[in-house]
């Protein structure tokens, strides 16, 4: 997939949910590598005429979604797309084409993308729906992510302390604790389940 087709889709995907805020550019790097994750990935930095406080978290996941998805199932050359957005107003008078040329301060990793999704589409409709205890199954994660492929990093994101600490913040006055994991010898596999319940606060 071109860069230009990757920008289309970013645009596209933006102006989907957030369709009264124009879209001033997209910008494109190839080539950035991270020891842990070390499939093909693509930078992509939507640029936007904006407030960040106009952009909801859950509209966001969505978008991402929507733009990994698209990418990431393009079979001739699939990569992973790791999005950022940047209000216009943070550029300045340089041009938004060559800013952010150096390396990124932050930029949303493949774990990243799995952790917030997990925690907007599971641990949230579970905080409201008063049950004990919540199941994740890592082979639904990856059909609606579209990360078939991927599914050993799912099941690291599923079983990490990183995973339970985001997902605390979203608890108030209660932690959400894995109680056990199972159903698979090599523990990363599609029939990988997760159970979790909330306890009391420290």
């Amino acid at each position: 997939m071109n860069d230009q087709q990757i920008r289309e889709i970013a645009k596209a995907a933006f102006q989907d949910h957030f369709g009264d805020i124009d879209v001033v550019s997209v910008n494109i790097r190839r080539g950035v590598d991270f020891e842990e994750d070390p499939i093909p990935v693509v930078d992509v930095n939507v640029i936007y005429d904006g407030k960040y406080e106009q952009l909801s978290g859950a509209g966001l996941l969505d978008v991402d979604m929507e733009i990994s998805n698209k990418v990431w199932r393009d079979a001739d050359s699939p990569c992973w797309p790791l999005v950022r957005y940047i209000p216009k107003s943070e550029i300045g008078r340089r041009d938004p084409a060559t800013v952010f040329s150096g390396p990124a301060p932050y930029v949303k990793t493949q774990a990243d993308s799995i952790r917030e999704f997990v925690i907007e589409r599971y641990v949230v409709p579970f905080l409201s729906s008063g049950r004990r205890q919540l199941v994740v199954r890592s082979g639904d994660v990856a059909k609606e992510m579209g990360l078939e492929g991927r599914v050993p990093n799912i099941c690291s994101v599923l079983g990490g302390d990183k995973f339970l600490v985001e997902a605390g913040r979203r608890c108030r006055e209660q932690q959400l604790r894995l109680v056990c994991s199972g159903s698979a010898p090599s523990g990363q596999s599609t029939t990988m389940t997760y159970r979790y319940e909330l306890e009391k606060g420290e």
